[in-house]
């Protein structure tokens, strides 16, 4: 959004049924239009559709896996980010009511939105399998790190870290707890490794399954230097500056925000070969199995002994995020609005 704001060949326009958290409009140029609605279902069948029209808006796009509105007043599309989801919606939505309103949107997207975009082509592929829309209205469109991701040092890097009580070298992993994240291959990797000069830091939420994993992970030899911190947001840029290596383990993804800002920030990323990782990652990690915890071990035991590894991936991880930059995204997004207006 902020990119595509600064553009001279739109006008951006965003519609909330409440003010926007000081944080998202810090920074945005476009004209914000608040308008209340008493349900989810009110807002996308009556007042958006309204809102949508007062603005003379051309192009509606509903940027986060849901929102279309369920009145068509002009052409519209909406960015699907992953597949999961979809896959396993009765297991997302367990009530009949988020049950009916899943479907709602989903027939939405199927039957009225002139363009789906997605974040790679392994998305884009599980999507059409799901019968979410057919490929031909499926757009890929890339993702980015935040700016704040850089490999320049900042002056708070240090208090970030003994902060979190982190001392040394340290593997750094960034995510949640569910099963598709595979922290478990991370565990009995970092064990095989068995380094006493290395410590892990497990960066996210102690939500899902943390209580199960720590439990399981107490028992391992390396339980001693495994640390679970939770971290705000504008602490990840220091953490990932400090690490010796990232790794992201997944089994599957539909883009690898941890892979990209680890490599904005010029750390070598260790990574599970899951189809979509190896599309945001290029030839910058070291590849491993999921189901292989002795080669990650054996990648990470190659990253830090071996300095010309590390100047090596570096290079090739800030390379990398070149193709991977906003402005980039702002302007295939662009070219996507331009030819639904055309042709929606």
């Amino acid at each position: 959004l902020g990119e595509l704001g600064q553009r001279d060949d739109v006008a951006l326009h965003l519609f909330s049924p409440e003010p926007p958290a000081p944080a998202h409009a810090a920074g945005l140029v476009a004209t914000w239009h608040v308008q209340p609605a008493r349900s989810e279902r009110e807002w996308a069948l009556n007042v958006l559709p309204r809102a949508l029209r007062a603005a003379g808006v051309a192009v509606f796009h509903a940027p986060a896996d849901r929102g279309l509105p369920l009145r068509r007043v002009c052409p519209h599309l909406v960015t699907i980010h992953g597949w999961y989801e979809r896959q396993e919606w009765r297991r997302c939505f367990t009530g009949t009511k988020a049950r009916a309103w899943y479907w709602v949107n989903e027939l939405a997207h199927r039957f009225t939105a002139d363009a789906i975009l997605t974040v790679s082509q392994e998305a884009k592929r599980r999507l059409v399998a799901l019968g979410v829309a057919p490929a031909g209205r499926i757009r890929v469109v890339s993702l980015a790190a935040g700016r704040e991701f850089t490999a320049a040092p900042a002056l708070a890097d240090a208090a970030v870290l003994a902060g979190h009580g982190i001392t040394g070298r340290y593997v750094l992993w960034v995510g949640g707890y569910d099963v598709n994240k595979n922290v478990e291959c991370v565990f009995e990797g970092f064990d095989r490794l068995a380094r006493s000069d290395v410590s892990l830091v497990l960066a996210g939420e102690k939500r899902w399954r943390y209580d199960e994993l720590r439990q399981w992970w107490s028992g391992l030899g390396a339980a001693p230097r495994i640390l679970a911190i939770e971290p705000a947001p504008e602490a990840l840029p220091a953490l990932y500056r400090g690490c010796v290596a990232t790794v992201v383990a997944s089994r599957a993804e539909s883009f690898g925000f941890p892979l990209t800002e680890a490599m904005a920030c010029g750390v070598p990323a260790v990574c599970s070969a899951a189809p979509a990782l190896a599309e945001t990652g290029g030839d910058a990690p070291l590849w491993f199995s999921p189901d292989a915890p002795q080669e990650l071990a054996e990648r990470l035991a190659a990253v830090l002994d071996d300095p010309t590894v590390r100047i090596e991936m570096t290079s090739r991880g800030l390379a990398r995020t070149t193709a991977l930059d906003w402005r980039t995204t702002a302007e295939e997004t662009m070219r996507v609005y331009q030819d639904v207006a055309r042709h929606g």
